[in-house]
């Protein structure tokens, strides 16, 4: 017998194989394309093969136009008066990458921020001078409204809806006349009739354009003595009317004193620059318009309220706002004095009247002081609670300065802050 466990053994052969060769048969490729497929090799096969690069494209574009429009544009609203280059209840688009590599220039239309309350504003750039070095920019935001603001105040420059030049153009020349043509006399000599004693005439003189800038600023005149003391305060936002002397009766412009009570303008006349203060924001010039042939700074322009009284009427209301912890409607001890905004003071006649400090709120420890009130008068002080940050009981308080009584201190006015 044979042993098969044994490796030196070899196995016994089946009768039936024959230990000849035997010929195989011949070798023939797989076809895969017979073959059930995988999910994931499909997946792979359209990231990697040519879809997938295609698509790849395609993504990657979109992602990049995402970005730079997230980056450079901004849609914006249009509202209130716009003026004509820009619909009410439209939208515009600007970005903030031209202004990273060049100033701004006449004729841009830019959105801007014109005082420290942030709010944007459109407007067309009209003006730019230099003023120590600092760049100067006048734009116009609507229909007879200029602002002066520095560079930093433009914030971005607006690019659609799109408009050329000259439709800019013919907005600016509202603002700043564009020249008149010169009236030269006739060459054709003129027909006199034989015994007449006319003698023709010449033709009228146009004076050229020329360039006048004016500044200074608006007070309240508090002393009503026509003099800046140091106790009066720069009026915001007071609105003054300007004409060419040349065509008087042509009002060329109209300027606003900024966030300071500052103004300036810049503006091409052909007679005198003049300058009419109006009655805007519950003050009335106290004096009329000036005149200026030359440029000019540092004119004063004094207001008083409109329901101002005469220097010897000096009524004053005082007070605080404090915190009502237990909302007793009385200041019981430690319940201290707190910011408020905002306050109103009027009268009967529905004239409105700033603190001693031309505002209307409390100063930090909830103070106020209103002065040079008419005495003979009733008022009435009201809260206003836009942030919705208090609670007030009582929102109005009635006060009576009699004929002989000029003070009135010591008021009251409980709130309770929420937050």
């Amino acid at each position: 017998m044979i042993d098969k466990t044994s490796p030196n053994q070899p196995f016994d052969v089946p009768s039936d194989v024959s230990s000849s060769p035997q010929p195989q048969e011949p070798y023939l490729p797989i076809e895969h394309e017979d073959q059930p497929t995988s999910k994931r090799a499909k997946i792979r096969r359209f990231l990697f093969g040519k879809p997938g690069k295609i698509f790849s494209i395609f993504i990657l574009g979109f992602v990049s136009l995402a970005l730079i429009f997230a980056f450079l544009a901004y849609p914006h609203r249009v509202k209130g008066e716009p003026i004509e280059l820009f619909k009410k209840d439209g939208y515009v688009l600007s970005e903030k990458i031209s202004y990273l590599f060049q100033a701004p220039r006449v004729g841009d239309r830019v959105i801007f921020v014109k005082d420290d309350n942030g709010f944007d504003f459109l407007g067309i750039i009209t003006d730019v001078e230099s003023e120590n070095g600092i760049k100067k920019y006048t734009i116009l935001s609507s229909p007879g409204k200029q602002w002066t603001v520095a560079q930093d105040r433009i914030e971005r420059k607006i690019y659609f809806p799109f408009v050329n030049q000259a439709q800019i153009q013919s907005v600016i020349t509202t603002i700043t006349p564009s020249p008149t043509p010169e009236i030269s006399p006739s060459s054709t000599e003129p027909t006199v009739v034989p015994g007449s004693t006319s003698v023709p005439t010449s033709a009228p003189t146009i004076p050229p354009l020329r360039s006048v800038s004016i500044s200074g600023f608006a007070y309240e005149d508090r002393s009503d003595d026509g003099l800046f003391n140091s106790d009066d305060p720069k009026l915001p936002y007071m609105q003054f009317y300007l004409y060419d002397s040349f065509e008087s009766e042509k009002q060329i412009s109209t300027i606003y004193s900024n966030e300071s009570g500052d103004f300036s303008i810049k503006l091409n006349v052909r007679g005198d620059l003049i300058v009419k203060p109006t009655t805007y924001n519950n003050f009335r010039p106290r004096g009329g318009q000036l005149e200026f042939a030359t440029s000019t700074s540092g004119i004063e322009f004094g207001f008083r309220s409109v329901g101002a009284p005469v220097a010897s009427q000096v009524g004053i209301i005082e007070g605080d706002v404090f915190q009502d912890s237990n909302r007793n409607g009385a200041r019981d001890g430690g319940e201290q004095g707190i910011y408020f905004y905002k306050l109103y003071l009027l009268d009967s006649s529905n004239n409105y009247y700033n603190t001693d400090r031309n505002t209307q709120t409390t100063d930090s420890g909830g103070h106020f002081k209103f002065v040079n009130l008419p005495t003979g008068r009733s008022y009435t002080l009201r809260l206003s609670n836009p942030t919705r940050d208090y609670i007030i009981d009582r929102s109005e308080t009635s006060i009576t300065l009699t004929s002989s009584q000029t003070q009135f201190a010591n008021l009251q006015i409980p709130v309770f802050k929420t937050n």
